[in-house]
C-alpha cells in the first residue's frame, strides 16, 4: 500500500493524474474533479487517493464540463479519508447555493458514503444519497456543512439509513453545520436517525434537520437527531439566530439525548423555519433519558430559548433523566410566545429526579402553554423536582389566555416543589381548561407554595377551569404557609379541594393563602378528605380604638395542637361559600383538655362590613378543614 501512494504522489507531482493539478507549497494541494466516474483519470476517488497521499490540508475541488447537476455514482466504497482535505462541493461551476455534486450509492453495497478518519477535514456543498451512512465522522474537529444528506439536487427524498454520523472518543468536537446559511445542512429523509453523535464535543448548528430546503415541508429522518453513550456530548443550537437549528417534521423525536452534558438552546423544534407555523415531530420533540445527571435545555439569555410546539408527543420529555436544568423555553406557542401551537404535553418529567423546570428570574422562565390535551407540566413518579417562576396557561406577556389542558398534574412522587418561599420562585398557573394543579394516586410530600393560581400577572384574574388545585388520593402536602401563600382566584370550582374517593387524602395543610373569587367554595373536603376535619367558628368581631379583636372557637381533643389562621375579605355574601382574600395572621393552641377551645387576634381595624372567617389545622396530623362561615366587621 505504501508503494501505491507513494507512486500515486509522484504522478500528482508530474501532472500525470489527469484531472487533477497542484497549486500551493509542496506540504498541500489542490485536486480538481472533472469527471463524475466511480474511478480512473479526474475523478472523486482519484482525488482522495491522492489527497490521502500528500501532507498538509488539501482542497478537493469540483469542474466538471456541461450543466449540472451531477451524479457520481460509486460501484465500490470510497477510499478513507486519512489526511486533513477540504471536499468542496460549491466549487462546481454554476453553484448557487443548492449542491450540483449527488454522491450516489449506485450499484455498491450498503456502504458509507465518506469515512473521515482523519482530523481537520471539512465536507462541503455535496448532496449525499442512498448511503447506509452519508458521512461518517471519526476524526477531531471535522466539520460538515453546505450539503444535503438524504435529499437529491431537486430536493427529493433520496435519504440514507443514517445522515450523518459522529463516533468514538477520537471524533471529537465536529462541527456539523455552522452559523451561517450557507454553511446549513439540510438533513432529511433519512431512514433511521438524521444526525448520530456518539463521540464528544459536537456542534451542531443551523441545521434544517427532517425539512425540505424552505425549512417548511417535512422530509422527515426517522429521528432527527440522536446523541448515544458511551462519551457522546453535544451543544445543539446557539445564542445566535444563524445558530438556530430546525428540527421538525421527524417521524420519531426531533431530539434524543442518551447522555448528559449536552446542551440544547436556541432551536425550533416542531415548527417551520418561520417559527409561525406547526411542523411537528411525530413522538417527542426533545426526549431526554440519559442515565446520568445533567442536560440543559435553554437558558437565561433570548437567544437560548428553544421553541419547542406543535409535536405529537411531549414538548420536553425527561425520562428516568436526573438533575436536568429546562429554563427559558417557549413549550407549546408560536415563537413570540402570542399563540398556541400546542404539544399533547408540554413538559413531562418521569421516574426521574432532581430537575429545575424554571427559576427564580425571569430570564429563566419557561412559557408552557397552549398544549392541546395534555397538562403544561406533567410529573409522573418523580421526586425532589422544581417547578418555579413558569407562566402555565398565558401567553408569554402574561397578559391574555394560552391555556394547556390542566395546569400542572402530579401523579405519584414525593417531595417535589411547584413555586418556592423566595422572591421570583412563584408560577403562574392560569386559564387552563381544567384544574390549574392536580395531585392524584400517591402525589405526597409536595409544596406548593407562592404561586398565582388563576390571576395573571397583569392582574386580570382569568380563572382555570375546574379547581385552582385538587388533591386527589394525595396525602401529606403543603399548599401555601407564612410567606409562601398561594393567590388562588377565580376558579370555576374549589380553590383547594381536597378527595380521598381514590385513596388518602389526609395530612394536608393549607394555609395562609389567599384565596377569592372560586366557583364552589375556597377549600373543600370530600370523601374524608382530610378526615373531614370541621371548621373553627368566629365568634365575635368587634373593632376599637383602631383595631379589630377576633374570637374564634374550635372543638378540640386533649393532646393536640390546633392553628387558627383568620382570614378578611370585602365583604360577607351569604350566597356564596366562605373564603378568605386576605391573610391576617395565625395563632395556635395546645388542648390540655377535650371541649371547646377558644383564641382570639387583635388586628389593624378593619372597615366596616368587612368580612372574617377562619380555618382550623389540626397540626398533630397537618389537617387543615374548610373556611369557617363569614361574619362582618361593624
Amino acid at each position: 500500500m505504501a508503494g501505491r501512494l507513494s507512486l500515486v504522489a509522484a504522478l500528482v507531482c508530474a501532472g500525470a493524474l489527469g484531472g487533477l493539478s497542484t497549486a500551493g507549497p509542496a506540504s498541500a494541494a489542490t485536486f480538481v474533479v472533472k469527471s463524475t466516474a466511480d474511478s480512473g483519470p479526474g475523478s472523486l476517488r482519484a482525488a482522495i487517493d491522492a489527497a490521502n497521499a500528500t501532507p498538509g490540508a488539501d482542497v478537493v475541488k469540483f469542474n466538471i464540463p456541461g450543466t449540472g447537476p451531477f451524479v457520481i455514482s460509486l460501484l465500490t466504497p470510497l477510499p478513507t479519508i486519512s489526511q486533513p482535505v477540504v471536499i468542496n462541493g460549491s466549487t462546481q461551476p454554476g453553484f448557487a447555493g443548492t449542491p450540483l455534486i449527488q454522491l450516489d450509492r449506485g450499484g455498491s453495497p450498503a456502504t458509507v458514503g465518506l469515512v473521515v478518519q482523519a482530523g481537520s477535514v471539512k465536507v462541503t456543498g455535496l448532496s449525499i444519497t442512498h448511503f447506509a451512512v452519508g458521512v461518517a465522522v471519526d476524526g477531531a474537529n471535522d466539520a460538515v456543512s453546505g450539503c444535503w444528506i438524504g435529499l437529491d439536487p431537486a430536493g427529493t427524498q433520496s435519504g440514507n439509513t443514517v445522515g450523518i454520523q459522529v463516533s468514538g472518543a477520537s471524533a471529537s468536537g465536529a462541527t456539523i453545520g455552522g452559523n451561517s446559511a450557507a454553511a446549513r445542512n439540510v438533513i432529511s429523509g433519512n431512514t433511521v436517525q438524521g444526525v448520530t453523535i456518539s463521540g464528544p464535543g459536537a456542534l451542531v448548528q443551523g441545521n434544517y434537520i427532517g425539512t425540505d430546503p424552505s425549512g417548511r415541508v417535512a422530509v422527515g429522518n426517522h429521528t432527527g437527531i440522536e446523541v448515544f453513550a458511551p462519551s457522546g456530548t453535544a451543544q445543539i443550537g446557539g445564542t445566535s439566530g444563524g445558530a438556530r437549528n430546525v428540527v421538525s417534521g421527524n417521524q420519531v423525536d426531533g431530539i434524543h439525548l442518551q447522555t448528559a452534558g449536552n446542551l440544547v438552546e436556541g432551536n425550533y423544534i416542531g415548527l417551520t423555519a418561520s417559527g409561525k407555523s406547526q411542523l411537528g415531530n411525530g413522538g417527542s420533540g426533545i426526549q431526554d433519558e440519559a442515565p446520568a445527571p445533567g442536560n440543559t435545555i435553554g437558558g437565561t439569555s433570548a437567544g437560548a430559548r428553544n421553541v419547542v410546539s406543535g409535536n405529537a408527543g411531549a414538548g420536553i420529555d425527561l425520562a428516568s433523566s436526573s438533575s436536568n436544568v429546562v429554563e427559558g423555553n417557549f413549550v407549546g406557542t408560536d415563537a413570540t410566545g402570542s399563540y398556541g401551537i400546542g404539544n399533547s404535553v408540554g413538559i413531562l418529567v418521569a421516574a426521574d429526579s432532581g430537575n429545575r423546570i424554571g427559576g427564580t428570574s425571569a430570564a429563566a422562565r419557561n412559557v408552557v402553554s397552549g398544549q392541546r390535551t395534555g397538562a403544561g407540566v406533567d410529573l409522573e413518579n418523580t421526586d425532589e423536582n422544581l417547578v418555579q417562576g413558569n407562566y402555565i396557561g398565558v401567553d408569554a406577556a402574561g397578559s391574555s389566555p394560552l391555556p394547556n389542558d390542566r395546569g400542572i398534574r402530579v401523579r405519584d412522587g414525593s417531595g417535589n416543589t411547584i413555586g418556592g418561599l423566595t422572591a421570583g420562585a412563584g408560577n403562574v398557573v392560569s386559564a387552563n381548561r381544567g384544574e390549574g394543579i392536580l395531585l392524584l394516586q400517591g402525589a405526597t410530600g409536595m409544596k406548593i407554595q407562592g404561586n398565582m393560581i388563576g390571576p395573571a400577572p397583569s392582574g386580570t384574574v382569568f380563572g382555570n377551569g375546574g379547581a385552582g388545585v385538587v388533591l386527589d388520593a394525595s396525602p401529606a402536602n403543603f399548599v401555601g404557609g407564612g410567606s409562601g401563600g398561594n393567590t388562588i382566584a377565580g376558579n370555576d370550582e374549589e380553590g383547594v379541594l381536597v378527595d380521598a374517593r381514590l385513596g388518602d387524602a389526609g395530612n394536608n395543610a393549607i394555609r395562609a393563602n389567599a384565596i377569592f373569587d372560586d366557583g364552589t367554595g375556597g377549600i373543600g373536603l370530600v370523601n374524608n378528605g382530610n378526615h373531614m376535619q370541621q371548621p373553627p367558628s368566629i365568634a365575635s368581631v368587634t373593632t376599637a380604638a383602631g383595631s379589630t379583636t377576633v374570637g374564634v372557637r374550635f372543638a378540640v381533643t386533649a393532646g393536640n395542637r390546633y392553628a387558627v389562621d383568620v382570614y378578611a375579605s370585602p365583604a360577607c355574601n351569604p350566597g356564596e361559600p366562605p373564603q378568605g382574600h386576605v391573610f391576617l395572621g395565625s395563632k395556635t393552641l395546645l388542648a390540655k383538655a377535650s371541649g371547646v377551645g377558644t383564641v382570639s387576634f387583635v388586628v389593624p381595624a378593619l372597615g366596616s362590613e368587612q368580612g372574617v372567617t377562619a380555618t382550623l389545622t389540626l397540626e398533630t396530623f397537618s389537617e387543615t378543614s374548610p373556611f369557617s362561615a363569614c361574619m362582618s366587621a361593624p
